[in-house]
């Protein structure tokens, strides 16, 4: 019986414990995000996007960060996520609205969002 045991050996994979952190920056990374761990502790470690994008992943699993959004009163917008996917799909959109180009990045951009303005107001009476 040990001979067949032999023809088929285990295979025996790490027992280590893949944190929700390395996990969190292996989704954006597949996602072509690159983040840089900031700092971490035993309870909760930090992920950079950018500067102005930060997520603190809780050790339980909770991931939060500031968002370059404002609510609905103009106040800082929180998000929170409890899953790895969620949290990739959230920062994907908030780090894509950071690298959006705006009128004072591309001034063409703002000429034509004022032209299309004007345009609508001549045609109504």
């Amino acid at each position: 019986m040990d001979s067949l045991l032999l023809a088929y050996p285990s295979v025996r994979t790490s027992a280590a414990p893949v944190s929700p952190a390395e996990r969190l920056r292996a989704a954006l990374t597949a996602r072509g995000i690159g983040c840089v761990r900031v700092s971490g502790t035993a309870e909760h470690t930090r992920l950079s996007l950018t500067p102005d994008l930060v997520a603190i992943v809780e050790r339980a699993g909770l991931i939060w960060w500031r968002s370059p959004r404002v609510s609905r009163r103009g106040l800082p917008l929180y998000c929170v996520r409890f899953t790895i996917k969620g949290a990739a799909d959230g920062l994907t959109r908030d780090y894509e609205l950071l690298l959006r180009p705006t009128a004072l990045d591309r001034p063409e951009l703002g000429r034509t969002v004022l032209a299309r303005a004007t345009h609508q107001q001549k045609g109504r009476p």
